[in-house]
C-alpha cells in the first residue's frame, strides 16, 4: 500500500514538475538522412515533401499517407534524371509543393515545373517555362496557379500543365515566396512586398509599415488577415489587405527568423531559426512557445503544414545533424492518436533526447511512452536516469518513483538499484548542505545498501564501484572510500575521474594528518606518490612510489616520478639510477637530456655532455623522419645547454661550434644576433678579439637594438 502511494505521490509530482506532460508535445517520426527537406504541402490527408540530396544529384518528391511517419519517393516514370557532364548541382532540390485539383505540382531549382496528375506515379515537365527556370515558390487561388522565379512570375490555369509569363512591376531580384487569396496575389522579395489584384499581370509595392530591411521569408493569408515574416524584424500583420503594415512579435525571440507559417482552426503557428514554434489564438496579437518535446536552439523549421487537426514541422535538427518531420498533436485533438504515435516512437524520441543531453525533454518522451505502455520497464528505466542527469530533490524523489515501479513490474532487475543508490547519494549532499548530518547519513546507508544490490548484478562496474567511494567519502569513511576508489582505479587506471577522486581523498588524508594504505593498488600507490610529491612530501613520494614498482607497475612513468621525488629529496645518485632505467625503457632524446640535467647537477659534467650528445644525435634522427617545428626548438636546447657544458669545461672550441649550428638553424632576426653575440663572448673568453669583435659587429648589424 505504501509503495502504491509513493507513485500516485510521484505521478502527482511529475505534473507539477512538468506541466507539459499533462498537454501536448512534439514527436520526432521521420528522419530524411542525406536528403534535407526543402517544402511541406497538404493534400486532406496526404503528405507531400520536397527534398534535395546533397550527394547524389536530383531532387526528390515523397508521398505519406499515416502523418509523415513513412515516406514513398515518387521520382519513377518521367522524373528528369541528371544531364550528362552536369554536376551535382544540376537538379538539387525540389523547393516547392502545391495541389491544384487532380495535379501535384513540383518547383525544382533546375527543371522548372513538373507536374503529375496521378499522385507522383508519373511527371511531366510542364510548357511555358524558359529552359533552366528556376522556380522559389507557388501559390494558388483556387483557380490559378502562380509561380515564381527570379523577377517574375508565371501564371498557369490549367494546373500547372502550361504557363504563362506575367508581373509587370516586379523588381529584379527573386521572389523568394507567394500567398494568393481570392481577390489578391502577395509576392515576398528582398525588397519588400508586392501584391496585385489582376491575378499577377501588374504589381505594385505594398511595404507601408514594414522596416527598411524588407527581406520577405514567409507569407500567409489567415482568415482576413495577412502575414509576413520579414526577416531577422520579426513578424507583420495586414488588416486592410496588405496596403499598410504593422509589427505583431509580442511574445516572439527579439531577431529570430520567422521561416514559415501554417494554421489550424483559430490558431496561427509560427517557425523560426533555433527558437522553434510559436502559436497565437488571437490572431498575431501575441504568441506563445509550442515547445515542448525538442530542445528549440537546436531546431531550425524550414516548413510547416497541417493534416486534420495535426501540425506537421520539417526541420534540420543541429543537435543531429539531421533533416526530420516532427508532429505536434493538440491536447484536445479527437479521434484516434495518428499513426506512428506509438510507446516505441515516443521511447526513440526519449533516447535521442537523453544521447543529446536534453534530460527534460527525455523526460516528456518516456513519461508518453509511458502513458501508452504502462508496463515498459525500459521507458521507465531511462526515465528515472534522465530524472537524475536533470538533478534537484523532487528529480531524485521521482527517479526512486520510478525504481519502485520498475521493482513492482520486474522484481529481478536488481540493475536498477544502482539509479536508486545515485538518487539517495544526491539527496544526502542536499541534507548536508542544510547542515543536517542525521538524514544525509540515513540517505548515504541507504545509497550503500541499493549499490550492494547493484553491484551482485554487476561485479565488476567500476561505475557502482566509484559511487560507493563516493557515498563513504561523504560519510567520513577514508579508509572505505580508499578501498572503492582504488579498486575502481586498478580497472580503469587512465580514468581521469577516478583519479582526481582519489587526489581529493588524499587530501582529506593530509587534512587529517593520517597515513593511509593502498594495499595491493599498484595504480593507487603511483598516484599517491604523485600526490605528494606535489606536497613536497618527497620521502612519501619514493616510499610509494616504491610499493609501486614492488607490485609490478615497473614502466617509465613511475621511475621518471620516483626520479623527481629522489631529486627533491636530494639524493642525485638514486635519482640517476632511476633515470637510467627510464632510458633502458625508452631510449628517447628527452630522456637523456633529463638524466643530462641530473648528472649537472651532480658535477659529473663529462657524462651530462655524453646524454645531450645523444638527445641530440635522436632529435636530428627525428627531424629527419618528421620535420616538425617543435622538434627543432629541442634541438636548439639541447645545443644550447651543451655548450653551456662546454664553457663550464673551459672547452670553448667545443662551445662555440654549438653555438654556430644554432646560428644555422635560426632565422635572421634578434634571436639569431643573442647567438652571434654570445658566440663573440666565447671568442672573448677564449682570448680571441679579433674574432669576438667580428661577431659582436654581426650582432649589431643583424639587431641594432641589440644591448652591447
Amino acid at each position: 500500500m505504501k509503495r502504491q502511494v509513493l507513485i500516485i505521490l510521484a505521478v502527482f509530482g511529475i505534473c507539477l514538475a512538468f506541466p507539459e506532460l499533462s498537454t501536448a508535445q512534439w514527436l520526432r517520426i521521420h528522419e530524411f538522412g542525406s536528403n534535407s527537406l526543402e517544402c511541406l504541402e497538404a493534400s486532406g490527408t496526404t503528405l507531400f515533401a520536397g527534398v534535395s540530396n546533397t550527394y547524389n544529384p536530383g531532387g526528390l518528391v515523397l508521398l505519406s499517407a499515416d502523418n509523415g511517419s513513412s515516406w514513398t519517393p515518387l521520382n519513377a516514370n518521367g522524373w528528369p534524371k541528371p544531364r550528362a557532364n552536369r554536376t551535382y548541382a544540376e537538379l538539387t532540390h525540389v523547393g516547392c509543393l502545391a495541389v491544384s485539383g487532380k495535379n501535384l505540382v513540383a518547383g525544382t531549382n533546375t527543371r522548372g515545373v513538373l507536374i503529375s496528375s496521378d499522385n507522383g506515379a508519373s511527371w511531366t515537365a510542364a510548357a511555358g517555362l524558359p529552359q533552366g527556370a528556376g522556380v522559389n515558390c507557388l501559390a494558388s487561388n483556387g483557380t490559378l496557379l502562380f509561380a515564381g522565379a527570379y523577377g517574375k512570375i508565371h501564371v498557369s490555369a490549367d494546373g500547372g500543365a502550361s504557363w504563362t509569363a506575367a508581373g509587370a512591376g516586379l523588381p529584379d531580384t527573386a521572389i523568394t515566396v507567394l500567398e494568393a487569396t481570392r481577390t489578391q496575389v502577395f509576392a515576398g522579395t528582398f525588397f519588400g512586398i508586392f501584391r496585385s489584384s489582376d491575378n499577377g499581370s501588374n504589381w505594385t509595392a505594398s511595404n507601408a509599415g514594414l522596416p527598411q530591411d524588407r527581406s520577405i521569408v514567409c507569407l500567409a493569408a489567415i482568415g482576413s488577415r495577412i502575414f509576413a515574416g520579414a526577416g531577422n524584424s520579426g513578424v507583420f500583420r495586414s488588416d486592410d489587405g496588405g496596403a499598410t503594415w504593422i509589427p505583431a512579435n509580442r511574445g516572439l525571440p527579439e531577431g529570430n527568423f520567422v521561416n514559415a507559417f501554417a494554421s489550424v482552426g483559430s490558431a496561427i503557428y509560427a517557425g523560426t531559426f533555433q527558437a522553434g514554434v510559436f502559436m497565437s489564438s488571437d490572431q498575431g496579437l501575441s504568441w506563445k512557445p509550442l515547445n515542448a518535446g525538442w530542445s528549440p536552439d537546436k531546431i531550425f523549421v524550414r516548413c510547416l503544414a497541417t493534416v486534420g487537426s495535426q501540425l506537421i514541422a520539417g526541420v534540420s535538427n543541429s543537435g543531429a545533424l539531421t533533416s526530420e518531420v516532427w508532429r505536434w498533436s493538440p491536447a484536445d485533438a479527437s479521434g484516434p492518436a495518428p499513426a506512428g504515435e506509438t510507446a516505441l516512437t515516443y521511447f526513440a524520441n526519449g533516447m535521442q533526447a537523453y544521447r543529446a543531453g536534453d534530460f527534460k525533454n527525455a523526460i516528456l518522451h518516456f513519461s508518453k511512452a509511458i502513458e501508452l505502455d504502462p508496463q515498459s520497464v525500459e521507458a521507465r528505466v531511462n526515465r528515472a536516469w534522465a530524472y537524475l542527469k536533470l538533478g534537484g530533490p523532487s528529480s531524485y524523489d521521482l527517479a526512486l518513483a520510478d525504481v519502485a515501479r520498475i521493482l513492482e513490474l520486474a522484481p529481478g532487475n536488481q540493475a536498477i538499484h544502482f539509479a536508486a543508490g545515485e538518487a539517495y547519494r544526491n539527496k544526502a549532499y542536499f541534507a548536508l548542505d542544510k547542515g543536517n548530518t542525521k538524514d544525509a547519513n540515513a540517505y548515504l546507508d541507504k545509497a550503500l545498501a541499493d549499490y550492494e544490490l547493484a553491484l551482485k548484478a554487476d561485479p565488476d562496474s567500476p561505475e557502482i564501484t566509484v559511487s560507493i567511494g563516493h557515498a563513504r567519502f561523504a560519510k567520513g569513511d577514508l579508509d572505505g572510500a580508499l578501498a572503492a576508489y582504488s579498486g575502481a582505479l586498478e580497472k580503469n587506471p587512465s580514468d581521469k575521474g577516478i583519479a582526481q577522486s582519489l587526489t581529493r581523498l588524499f587530501d582529506a588524508y593530509d587534512r587529517a594528518k593520517r597515513a593511509f594504505d593502498c594495499g595491493g593498488a599498484k595504480h593507487t600507490w603511483f598516484l599517491a606518490g604523485q600526490f605528494q610529491s606535489d606536497k613536497k612530501h618527497y620521502d612519501l613520494a619514493v616510499a610509494c612510489m616504491t610499493k609501486a614498482l614492488e607490485l609490478g607497475l615497473a614502466d617509465v612513468s613511475v621511475y621518471s616520478a620516483r626520479a623527481r621525488a629522489y631529486e627533491g629529496q636530494g639524493d642525485l645518485l638514486r635519482a640517476i639510477e632511476d633515470a637510467s632505467e627510464v632510458i633502458r625503457l625508452l631510449p628517447f632524446e628527452i630522456t637523456y637530456a633529463n638524466r643530462a640535467d641530473l648528472y649537472q647537477k651532480s658535477g659529473a659534467l663529462d657524462r651530462a655532455i655524453d646524454d645531450y650528445s645523444a638527445a641530440i644525435k635522436l632529435q636530428i634522427k627525428s627531424i629527419k623522419s618528421q620535420p616538425v617545428d617543435y622538434m627543432g626548438e629541442n634541438l636548439i636546447r639541447y645545443y644550447m645547454r651543451r655548450a653551456d657544458l662546454y664553457q663550464l669545461k673551459k672547452e670553448w672550441s667545443a662551445a662555440i661550434g654549438d653555438y654556430k649550428k644554432i646560428a644555422e638553424l635560426l632565422y635572421d632576426g634578434p634571436q639569431k644576433a643573442k647567438i652571434l653575440q654570445e658566440i663573440g663572448l666565447v671568442y672573448q673568453a677564449k682570448g680571441d678579439a679579433k674574432n669576438a669583435q667580428k661577431y659582436f659587429q654581426q650582432a649589431q648589424a643583424m639587431d641594432p637594438n641589440l644591448k652591447k
